[in-house]
């Protein structure tokens, strides 16, 4: 059972570094050649939607402080994060389609 469960750990390691290995490449390759997130228009975008980022998210977390201590139930306030999460990923699409719209 041991040398089994030995076995099993050296194999997801292997798998693991393998994966990483090969996205560290691709990655490399995507700065490179300006590829996907890193494209100028991307990049452009980034830099464009930065501030309102730090501003949502300082903003997410005063609201969770302030209802956890007002409430005092920590048990149920951490769906503020999931919800927050959900909510910037369809600000930014809305923000990203505009902005591809205007162009």
């Amino acid at each position: 059972m041991v040398a089994a469960t030995a076995v099993l750990l050296a194999m997801i390691g292997i798998g693991v570094m393998l994966i990483v290995r090969s996205a560290m490449v691709m990655g490399g390759y995507k700065t490179l050649l300006e590829e996907g997130d890193y494209s100028r228009a991307e990049k452009e975008q980034s830099k464009a939607l930065g501030p309102f980022a730090g501003i949502y998210w300082l903003a997410v977390t005063a609201i969770f402080l302030l209802v956890s201590f007002l409430t005092r139930r920590w048990d149920i306030s951490w769906i503020i994060w999931p919800v927050a999460a959900l909510g910037h990923a369809i600000a930014f699409a809305v923000i990203r389609a505009m902005r591809r719209k205007e162009s």
